[in-house]
């Protein structure tokens, strides 16, 4: 009798454990997924922002033309590079590259 009730303490103990490890990986699903959940929302958030400030930037700069437009396009270059983790690739041609981009003059389109 004394065996059979080790051995049912034994399997109680062990189901005791096996319900803990499930609740436990069950508990660290659902903080990743939170976790998760929550940094998609803060980057669509932080795009969102600077999609709009893109936005005012553009607008705000449709009236700039000649110098001011060539000073805004080198801080633009200088905030793109002032990060270790950007890497810009620039054309050989930059200047037609440029008139290019602001459609003043455009080869083949």
């Amino acid at each position: 009798m004394r065996a059979e009730r080790l051995k049912r303490a034994a399997i109680l103990e062990s189901e005791g454990r096996k319900a803990s490890m499930i609740l436990y990986a069950e508990g660290e699903k659902f903080s990743t997924q939170t976790i998760a959940g929550g940094t998609a929302k803060a980057k669509i958030n932080v795009s969102r922002g600077e999609a709009e400030g893109i936005g005012i930037v553009a607008r705000e700069a449709d009236g700039i033309t000649g110098t001011a437009l060539s000073f805004w396009e080198l801080n633009m270059w200088k905030t793109l590079s002032s990060s270790k983790n950007t890497t810009c690739v620039l054309p050989y041609n930059i200047t037609g590259w440029l008139k290019c981009m602001r459609g003043i003059e455009g080869e083949g389109g």
